[in-house]
């Protein structure tokens, strides 16, 4: 009976097993959802930015082009995106612990996808950028993510660790502070305008105001879209400034000690002679 482990003990060894095993299962899946991210991004980036330079006309005086146009272009984008957050929900939800921030912005990404999708008045002319081009930045996040789930990658190559880090700072900020903002003001005055012309009714037998409704609501999510770029954006500049600023506090501390040691090293001189 002595070779049995009482209950007790097998109660022990359970709990100090699921308590080793769960954190290896969370990091599994982390890293599955980075490198998820990293195809993703890479692949929607490098297809909007083709559609951005070859499909979408420069010429965008033609207002109903740039409304109701492309769908034969640039609908499978759209949906991509939709798939694409649909699955990022309940994967951060309930198996890697996303922020709170980004389980928004994929619910606010959603909204405007199906505007976008499967409306009449889509302003699908946006696509290419919003859904494919916007993603460029996040393409270095994810390898900045990956150092960030593991110190030993930082402590093994802390050069490439610091160069992503300033590379994804400054394709956020030109990405999605340069080229968005601009483009953003552009959609956002559009989808106004269309939400506000949209009819409450189209015939005295289907009443059509919650597509109006539904419109304000895009509207809402997409402005708060823009806020988070803008917040985030913030943030990227405080932390390059920190960074600046101890890049300059460490080549202070060197030269003053540069010149303790050489000050040092002359008296000692100067007492021998």
């Amino acid at each position: 009976d002595r070779l049995l482990p009482s209950s007790k003990e097998s109660t022990t060894v359970t709990e100090s097993t699921s308590s080793s095993v769960a954190p290896k299962m969370k990091k599994s899946y982390k890293n599955a959802y980075i490198a998820t991210n990293f195809i993703v991004n890479s692949v929607l980036g490098i297809l909007g930015t083709y559609h951005f330079i070859y499909t979408l006309e420069k010429d965008i005086s033609n207002t109903e082009s740039v409304v109701c146009g492309y769908q034969q272009h640039l609908f499978w984008l759209t949906c991509s995106q939709l798939g694409y957050n649909l699955w990022a929900i309940p994967v951060g939800l309930f198996l890697v612990g996303e922020q709170r921030q980004m389980l928004l912005h994929h619910l606010a990404v959603i909204v405007c996808s199906v505007q976008v999708g499967f409306f009449s008045l889509t302003l699908r002319y946006f696509s290419p950028f919003m859904f494919g081009i916007l993603e460029v930045s996040s393409v270095p996040l994810a390898l900045m993510n990956t150092f960030k789930a593991s110190p030993q990658l930082q402590k093994r190559y802390p050069l490439i660790n610091h160069t992503i880090r300033i590379v994804f700072a400054i394709t956020f900020l030109f990405v999605r502070w340069y080229l968005y903002l601009p483009i953003k003001y552009d959609y956002l005055r559009l989808l106004a305008m269309v939400a506000w012309s949209s009819p409450s009714h189209t015939n005295t037998n289907t009443d059509t105001r919650w597509v109006k409704h539904y419109f304000a609501l895009v509207w809402v999510a997409s402005a708060f879209l823009c806020f988070l770029q803008i917040l985030w954006g913030c943030l990227i500049i405080r932390g390059l400034f920190k960074l600046f600023i101890a890049f300059l506090t460490k080549k202070n501390t060197k030269t003053t000690t540069t010149t303790t040691t050489t000050t040092t090293a002359n008296n000692k001189k100067t007492k021998e002679s």
